[in-house]
């Protein structure tokens, strides 16, 4: 490590050290602290103050509750101004940090739009300090040499995706990436077309391969995914699996009155409609569930084609929700009874937890990573993959049983809370951080 890295670590630990000293003053000075939490300049709040003061014919009050003195300095009068956003820091500091309990990181994410794992790495974003995204069109992996421009930026170390990650591996810097889905493997031939599983096959799976071969650290969203990837591409490394995380406070169970006022059994179908999604057993699936059965499917409108021709008299509806926002999910899984998950291949299964934590029973193929969420029998109900006769008596089964959908339900929402939520995934990378700088500056 050279000289100037030496010096800029050891005075990163002496402001750690001086701002667990504040963490003190901070709760000292109560309103100024607040005012830092609530993102206020105390000198300009004084200077509302004294105006409003003015206009309603009374004396102007300072900060500190007593009024203020013509001969107190400017400086004096501002501290708070100056130490606000230094004590707003201090407020997100764990306990106990210092020269050995904090450390200082800056994280750059450069990743690709429109994706479930856009979507993780997001929520990072909104839980980790300093971790920043670069979000970049799915387009550039059309020239992957090219992707290095979306990753530039200071940063400690960077946080890529597995498929391409290689790109954004930069001398000196640490790469950590999370493989979140894995395409390359045989058994996806036939889930895609011959062109698509010719890119998974060559390009895809070389990347992929060198970026798992030269990464700092490798994590994975599933137990699933550990073992595929390690056998498909005889991967033998430690590779970590850190599950994905919803946020439990916004994925809540709806009221019971919701589930009162429909007259239909209603299933949700998320993602794209695809093969590897299983879309191709919606329309069979609708036949076979016949009047009282309502499957509502979400995509847009190019992939919507594949399942939105006319089911035969008398087969259950299909009812296209059309390309959602994330922020809209909490209403949509309240407006259903049952989330419905035929899927071929899932590295996860982010619509799986979201539904979990609003209180839903899933009928699910007992197949990827499906089982590590989804426990048969306690939590829904788990099928053979393509067994549409299975499925209909799965769906049926919860339809005729309103105490099965709440016992399922209450213990998906349990089973969220311990082992799915958005905290305890941010705080697992959060540490992996830490562990991989700390690490790289003592070597």
């Amino acid at each position: 490590m050279s000289a100037p890295a030496v010096r800029s670590a050891r005075w990163l630990r002496s402001v750690a050290e001086d701002l667990h000293g504040l963490r003190v003053l901070s709760a000292r000075l109560p309103r100024w602290h607040h005012a830092a939490a609530g993102a206020h300049d105390p000198c300009r709040d004084g200077q509302r103050r004294s105006e409003l003061a003015t206009r309603l014919g009374r004396p102007a009050r300072t900060a500190g509750g007593g009024a203020p003195s013509a001969g107190t300095p400017r400086r004096r009068r501002c501290l708070a101004g100056g130490l606000g956003p230094v004590l707003a820091a201090v407020s997100f500091l764990p306990p106990g940090a210092g020269a050995a309990g904090w450390t200082a990181m800056r994280v750059l994410s450069p990743i690709p739009t429109g994706s479930g794992a856009y979507v993780l790495h997001e929520q990072l974003a909104s839980r980790i300090a300093d971790y920043r995204l670069r979000p970049y069109s799915p387009w550039w992996t059309l020239f992957p040499p090219a992707l290095p421009l979306a990753g530039r930026g200071n940063a400690d170390l960077v946080h890529a995706e597995a498929g391409y990650g290689i790109f954004f591996k930069r001398r000196g810097l640490p790469l950590v990436v999370t493989a979140h889905g894995y395409v390359s493997d045989r058994l996806m031939r036939a889930c895609s077309s011959r062109l698509q599983y010719l890119h998974y096959r060559t390009d895809l799976r070389l990347f992929t391969y060198l970026t798992l071969q030269q990464a700092d650290r490798v994590v994975v969203v599933s137990e699933f995914l550990r073992n595929l990837i390690r056998r498909d591409l005889g991967i033998d490394r430690p590779v970590q699996v850190i599950h994905n995380g919803v946020d439990e406070q916004r994925f809540v169970p709806a009221p019971p009155a919701h589930a009162a006022k429909r007259k239909s059994f209603r299933l949700l179908f998320c993602g794209n409609l695809r093969p590897a999604k299983g879309a191709g057993l919606l329309v069979p699936l609708a036949e076979a569930l016949g009047e009282g059965f309502e499957i509502c499917y979400t995509g847009g409108s190019s992939d919507a084609k594949a399942s939105q021709a006319p089911s035969p008299r008398g087969a259950g509806r299909l009812v296209p929700l059309g390309r959602l926002a994330h922020a809209d999910m909490p209403a949509v899984y309240h407006d259903v009874d049952a989330l419905l998950v035929p899927s071929l291949r899932e590295g996860f299964g982010l619509c799986v937890a979201e539904a979990m934590a609003c209180g839903l029973p899933v009928v699910a193929t007992n197949d990827s990573a499906l089982p590590e969420l989804v426990q048969h029998g306690d939590g829904g109900l788990l099928c053979p993959a393509n067994d549409v006769v299975a499925f209909a008596n799965a769906v049926r089964m919860l339809a005729g049983s309103r105490a099965d959908r709440v016992r399922m339900g209450e213990y998906n929402r349990a089973r969220v809370e311990e082992h799915f939520t958005l905290d305890r995934m941010a705080e697992d990378y959060r540490r992996l951080f830490i562990e991989v700088i700390d690490g790289g500056a003592a070597g």
